[in-house]
Parts: structure tokens; C-alpha cells; sequence
């Protein structure tokens, strides 16, 4: 088995941060130490100061594309606009929260819309994932009347007060205790069902999305019944009163969804950064935002995201070159074993490599400039 992934970008939603464990406890690792995406020198040299794990250098030189703007949702937009139709295609808006993802695609489609682009707006029933982790969908405190639960497999005895079946959506009605009571959203059976006794959900917020013939939009679920993954884009060729069709940019093919059937997609104009991981472009324009989402990972996928150019719109250089400075990966909880895991290691234990192969940890790497920095033993991308 080869596990491929950069323990440096963003992590996944649960606990720790298993792939730099891996590596850390000495499996054999193989690195791709030559960064081959970006074509411009001063985007390559962003990307390589991240990747070695310079945050400082890294966020120092990244604010040689900041531009300041006092409404960076409103720039982000207005960049976006001013480019060719072609050149749109070849360029993502990155952002940190979903509420400045919102506020730029708004500010899109009014643009889209004073071009002639868009067709009349019509109010369509999506479902948004809540990004929560396993043990979170166990409290009964993370549900609240009018969330969509939709089990991954059945669970309970058929015709039983607490049977969910597998893909139905039940609405949240009401939470008792340790009890959430729940609503078939076709036939309005009710169940009563505790979360924590139960695993394999997905919960989501029910939105009415506004879309338009001519509207670009991407998919974020995977999806059997239309041959849609997760990240296809696609563009809104016809909206009738009951369905809507999207041709697919993947395939060059078509699929029909019922405009009250809960779709799994949003607006692809802006995206968050998170979101973003995997995708490469040749432009990338950046919402700069400060909050306590900021950070090198942030600032090092958004970056490596682009071939030959990006453009960072900031109501705060300093404080976003700050935040850009600092690594907040998640820790392992090994990490704070006593003695320390890496203590255990130089004194000459034994890590468990693929395929049962026992081999010694790495020596620990040079540490680097700027400020919080880790040590730079994984340089890899």
C-alpha cells in the first residue's frame, strides 16, 4: 500500500493529522522535492518557501501579490468580471469562509448578470454538508430543528419507532436530551433517534439556491444515480418547473435534477480554499481574510493552486502576512505522550514501515526563519 499526500496543506475535518504521523514514525518516504506546477519564478518561489516549511519566508514573499482593498469580496469579484470569457475559465477566486464565498459569487452573478449571461433566477432546494466529525454527529447538541439527516445505511429494525432507512432524508423536528426526533420528509413517519448510539450519517442545512440558465456550478457530493463526483463543474443549460439540466464539463454530457430534490451543488465562481485542494489552474485570485482560519496551510494551498499567476485582495496586509506566518496544522494525540514520541524515537525505537518493514525515524531536519515555524523535515509537495 502508497499513500500519496503533503502534510503541510489542510487537513481533513477529524482529529490529527495521520499522514505526518506516518511519515514522523519512520515509514520509508519518498519526496518529490522539485516543485514543477508553477511557470512564474516569483509564484514558484511562494510555493517552494511553504513547502520546505519556511512559513515566514514564504508569507513574505506572498505579500509581494497582496492588493489592498476594503471590500475584498467586492475586488475579488470585480478581477474575476474584467477578464475574457477564456481567461474566467482558466481562473479560480479562492477564499477562506463560506460566507465570503457566498458574498463573491453574489457579487458574480450581478456582473454575469448586467452582461446578458443569465437567464431569469429561480429559487432551487440544495442541501449544504455540515462539516462535522464523527464524534460531533453523536451529540445531540450539533442537530437543530429543520436539519436534514440522511443515514448511510439503515439503522434499527424495519417498522420500529427508531428505523432510519439508508439515503432517506428525515428532517430534524424537534431535540429532547439525548433524543432527536425526526421526520420522514416523504411519507412523515416519525422516528425517535438517538444520535449517539447510531454512526454512518450525513447532516446537512437545507438552502433555496438561486440559479439561472447560464449559471456555472459545481457538484459537492458524489452522486450514482447521475455519473456526478464530487468537484465536477458544470454550467445550467435549462430550468423548467420541475427539473433543471447541467451539462458537465467532464464527459461533455448532460444530467437532469429535480429543482425539490435536495441537489448537492452550489455557485462555482468562488470556492474556499479548502475546497480547493486538488484543483489546478492558471490564475488564481485570492480573498485575503484574517480570521482564525488564516494561516501557512491556507496561504500554501492557495499558492500552489496556480501555474502562472495570483493576485491576494487584503483590507490588512500586516496582520494577513502575520497569519500567513504561522503553521496551525492539527497535532496527533501521541504528540503529548510522556516521554514525547519523538524522544522515544532518538533513543532508537523502531517505526512500523509499509509492508511490516521496521525502520529507524529520520534524523529531525534543520529548523527554519520566522515566526511559530516548525522543523523542515518534510519538504515535500
Amino acid at each position: 500500500m502508497g499513500l500519496v499526500g503533503d502534510p503541510r496543506q489542510l487537513h481533513a475535518v477529524e482529529a490529527g493529522n495521520p499522514l505526518a504521523a506516518i511519515v514522523r514514525d519512520g515509514a520509508p518516504t519518498a519526496v518529490i522535492g522539485e516543485v514543477q506546477r508553477q511557470r512564474d519564478e516569483d509564484l514558484k518561489a511562494v510555493v517552494e518557501s511553504f513547502a520546505r516549511g519556511e512559513a515566514g519566508w514564504g508569507a513574505l514573499r506572498a505579500s509581494g501579490h497582496f492588493v489592498f482593498s476594503e471590500d475584498i469580496a467586492r475586488s475579488a469579484a470585480q478581477d474575476y468580471l474584467t477578464r475574457s470569457r477564456e481567461e474566467r475559465e482558466r481562473t479560480l477566486v479562492l477564499c477562506g469562509t463560506n460566507a465570503t464565498r457566498e458574498a463573491i459569487n453574489e457579487q458574480v452573478r450581478l456582473g454575469l448578470r448586467l452582461e446578458g449571461a443569465l437567464g431569469p433566477d429561480v429559487k432551487v432546494r440544495t442541501l449544504r454538508r455540515q462539516d462535522l466529525t464523527r464524534e460531533e454527529l453523536r451529540r445531540p447538541s450539533s442537530y437543530a430543528p429543520g436539519d436534514i439527516v440522511v443515514p448511510q445505511r439503515d439503522h434499527g429494525a424495519r417498522r420500529t419507532p427508531s428505523a432510519l432507512e439508508r439515503g432517506v432524508e428525515y428532517r430534524v423536528v424537534e431535540v429532547r436530551g439525548e433524543t432527536v426526533d425526526l421526520e420522514n420528509r416523504v411519507t412523515g413517519e416519525r422516528s425517535s433517534w438517538e444520535p449517539s448510539k447510531a454512526a454512518g450519517v450525513h447532516l446537512y442545512r437545507e438552502e433555496r439556491t438561486t440559479l439561472a440558465e447560464g449559471d456555472r456550478v459545481v457538484f459537492r457530493e458524489n452522486s450514482r444515480d447521475l455519473g456526478a463526483v464530487n468537484g465536477d463543474r458544470g454550467t445550467v443549460t435549462r430550468i423548467g418547473d420541475h427539473d433543471l439540466t447541467v451539462h458537465l464539463d467532464r464527459g461533455d454530457r448532460e444530467v437532469t435534477l429535480d429543482v425539490d430534490g435536495g441537489a448537492r451543488l452550489e455557485h462555482a465562481y468562488a470556492t474556499t480554499v479548502h475546497q480547493a485542494q486538488g484543483q489546478t489552474v492558471d490564475h488564481v485570485i485570492i480573498a485575503g481574510e484574517t480570521g482564525k482560519l488564516a494561516s501557512a496551510e491556507q496561504a500554501y494551498v492557495s499558492f500552489s493552486r496556480a501555474r502562472e499567476s495570483a493576485v491576494v485582495y487584503t483590507d490588512s496586509p500586516n496582520r494577513l502576512r502575520e497569519a500567513w506566518g504561522e503553521w496551525r496544522g492539527k497535532e496527533n494525540a501521541m504528540e503529548h505522550l510522556d516521554p514525547p514520541v519523538d524522544k522515544v524515537l532518538e533513543e532508537g525505537a523502531l517505526g512500523l514501515g509499509f509492508g511490516g518493514e521496521e525502520v529507524r525515524a529520520p534524523a529531525p531536519g534543520p529548523s527554519v526563519p520566522g515566526k511559530g515555524e516548525r522543523e523542515a523535515e518534510l519538504p515535500s509537495l
